[in-house]
């Protein structure tokens, strides 16, 4: 991919993007998996970071 030297770029995920506009594409992405953050957690840790949080609550 070329670029415009006078704009800078960032790594998004397998991607580059604007640096200007990676904050809005992080925003976005939280939005769309947010309410299934816990469940991918549980799936991903065997449900041990549930163990976790509550001993740093603790």
């Amino acid at each position: 991919m070329e670029h415009d030297h006078n704009t800078d770029y960032t790594d998004f995920g397998f991607k580059s993007v604007k640096s200007k506009l990676k904050t809005g594409l992080v925003s976005d992405l939280f939005s769309r998996v947010s309410n299934q953050y816990d469940v991918m957690n549980d799936a991903m840790s065997l449900g041990i970071h549930r163990v976790w949080k509550n001993l740093f609550v603790d």
